[in-house]
């Protein structure tokens, strides 16, 4: 009888609700949420001005490439472990 008892409860007892799992946000640096400065100064004028203008938005550009990379890995890999 007691083993009956023991048995019935276990059975009762695998019939509950599941327990909601809690994943946390992915940490992703706070250096990543921060812009990339582009070109911000007057309209150039000289062919001088105009390549350095070019310079400044290219470097922009590729500083936000970078980032957006890493926080992609970042988020790739909390994706794959989960």
């Amino acid at each position: 009888m007691n083993l009956w008892m023991i048995i019935s409860v276990l059975l009762l007892s695998a019939c509950g609700r599941d327990v909601p799992v809690n994943v946390p946000p992915p940490q992703v640096p706070a250096d990543y949420l921060v812009g990339c400065p582009g070109y911000s100064g007057p309209t150039p004028r000289t062919r001088g001005q105009f390549v350095d203008a070019a310079i400044a938005e290219k470097q922009g550009r590729l500083c936000a490439n970078r980032k957006i990379e890493a926080t992609a890995q970042i988020l790739g890999q909390e994706r794959a472990g989960d």
